[in-house]
């Protein structure tokens, strides 16, 4: 019996690139077994798209859901359809709505006040610069914006003049406006050198002399017909 021979392997040419094994060469071990495996579903496995789909719908509904608290709670406390619009994102169609639904009424017409000739008449200094004086204080004193530092500073001067028996003389919607106006430099808080104490002045009147209304009131100061008014 004859046997025939097998021709051996060619060998590499000089120069040539070495070929990648194949699957079946990398490792026929157990462990690369394993490893291989496991690359394999990890591959498969995919970002979790479905996941960060429901994560992304709940904080969207959640922020949705701070915009319509703040905007009920501004309505509860009187304030224009316009100082909603600025201050959420809601579309006017849906807070409209709300307003008639919380307020039980339509908004009020008009232009909002843009005058800061209102804060420096005497009585309505004093309410101005009392607020002013809260939301300053909650402003340095907290970590909360400044939207809910007006809002909470506005509920702590409603109870300082129930406490007082004298009725509130500025609105919710004029005390964010103090507040844009001293944001743009129109108005500012300035120190009394009798009493010490901040009140709103113009935002270019010279500090070095200012007395405040409580210190030296007009002639006509105190002499309001309404029995819930300073006096």
């Amino acid at each position: 019996m004859s046997l025939s021979a097998t021709s051996p392997a060619p060998l590499p040419e000089a120069g040539a690139q070495a070929q990648p094994p194949t699957p079946q060469q990398q490792d026929p071990s157990p462990a690369g077994n394993q490893r291989s495996g496991l690359d394999r579903r990890v591959r498969d496995v995919g970002p979790p798209d479905g996941i960060e789909r429901r994560q992304g719908e709940r904080r969207s509904l959640l922020a949705e859901n701070r915009q319509i608290n703040l905007a009920i709670t501004l309505i509860q406390l009187g304030a224009r359809l316009q100082v909603l619009e600025a201050e959420t994102k809601l579309p006017y169609e849906r807070l409209l709505k709300l307003y008639k639904e919380v307020a039980g009424k339509s908004p009020p017409k008009g232009q909002l006040p843009f005058s800061t000739d209102w804060f420096m008449a005497w009585q309505p200094n004093i309410h101005a610069s009392l607020f002013y004086n809260y939301y300053e204080y909650l402003q340095k004193a907290s970590d909360i914006d400044s939207m809910q530092a007006i809002i909470k500073a506005y509920q702590m001067y409603l109870r300082e003049l129930q406490m007082a028996g004298v009725a509130p003389a500025m609105s919710i919607t004029r005390a964010w406006r103090l507040v844009r106006f001293v944001d743009c430099g129109m108005l500012s808080s300035s120190t009394c050198t009798r009493c010490k104490g901040q009140f709103i002045n113009h935002a270019f009147e010279l500090p070095k002399h200012y007395v405040c209304g409580l210190c030296s009131p007009p002639a006509r100061a105190g002499k309001a017909r309404t029995p819930d008014a300073i006096h």
